[in-house]
Order: C-alpha cells, then structure tokens, then sequence
C-alpha cells in the first residue's frame, strides 16, 4: 500500500469543505488536522469531519508534527505547502 499524505487544512469555510469531501474519495491521504482562528470554529469543522487534530491558530496547525501537507484557504488565496520527504515545498 501506497504511504497516505496527512492533510491538515487552514481556513475552514466552503472550500474546505469540499476538499474535506474529497479526500474521502482517495485512496492515498486522510484529512487529520485543522485550524482556524478559533478553537469553536476548529471544533465544529472537526465534528463534522471527523478531524482528530483541532487548532486554534495557524501557527499551531503549522507546528502539527502530524500533518504532511497544508492547504491554505484564507482571504481568498489558495495555497499548498508540504513537508513530504523532509522539505518545504512540493517538488
């Protein structure tokens, strides 16, 4: 079996919600972590999805030791940042 990317999200409105979706149509990655500004925010996002991993900042989801990639849905810019191999960038 092919290793499983673990996924946390940042910004947690509809986008989000659709790649949460998403991800449970694919074989190789699991959403495990989400942030928001709030840890009310963060909870209801996770409850719904079924997210182990709930934060209250950013930074802390950022921090996650957990999560192997990242995707950024703030204030209207998209982004994706990973930590796959042991880098900072997808390659």
């Amino acid at each position: 079996m092919a290793n499983r990317t673990r996924w946390g999200i940042l910004g947690l409105g509809n986008i989000a919600k659709q790649f949460a979706r998403g991800l449970t149509a694919v074989s190789d990655g699991d959403l495990v972590a989400c942030g928001s500004r709030t840890q009310p925010n963060a909870d209801r996002f996770g409850d719904e999805f079924e997210v182990p991993s709930r934060h209250a900042s950013y930074e802390a989801l950022a921090n996650d030791p957990e999560v192997d990639g990242e995707l950024g849905l703030l204030a209207g810019i998209i982004t994706a940042t990973g930590r796959l191999m042991g880098t900072d960038s997808w390659s």
